[in-house]
């Protein structure tokens, strides 16, 4: 009788501790989880932030640019600030057009240039021009 009033009372402490380390692994999980939203919240106000921070610079920007426009001693009236900013903004535009063509063209020449390098291989001039002192395109 002895043996099994220790045994069964072993048995209550065992089932016991058993719920108590339950109970804690669950409190754990429960603090990695408040611990993982903590940090994506701060991750999400640093993003915020820094989005911020941006945005106030560019606003900044535009306002000190706004700034200079109004306070300079030119006194023009909107319509030629209009014509200026235009004739400028065209100006930018023309010249990013030509750049752009003019890459397009750089792509297109040096294709042209290896078919027919790679043609002219294929056919063995280039070796015969090599011989007779031709350029080689």
């Amino acid at each position: 009788m002895g043996i099994a009033y220790s045994s069964l009372r072993h048995k209550l402490e065992i089932e016991k501790l058993t719920k108590s380390l339950k109970q804690s692994e669950d409190l754990v999980e429960d603090l990695h989880e408040e611990l993982e939203m903590k940090d994506a919240s701060t991750v999400k106000e640093l993003a915020i932030e820094d989005y911020d921070l941006y945005f106030n610079y560019d606003a900044m920007k535009v306002l000190s640019l706004e700034q200079k426009v109004d306070t300079s001693p030119r006194h023009c009236n909107d319509e030629e600030s209009f014509k200026k900013i235009e004739a400028e903004l065209e100006a930018e535009l023309d010249m990013l057009e030509s750049n752009f063509n003019s890459s397009r063209l750089d792509g297109k020449l040096s294709y042209v240039a290896e078919v027919k390098r790679t043609d002219m291989e294929g056919t063995g001039l280039d070796m015969q021009r090599q011989g007779q002192g031709d350029l080689i395109p």
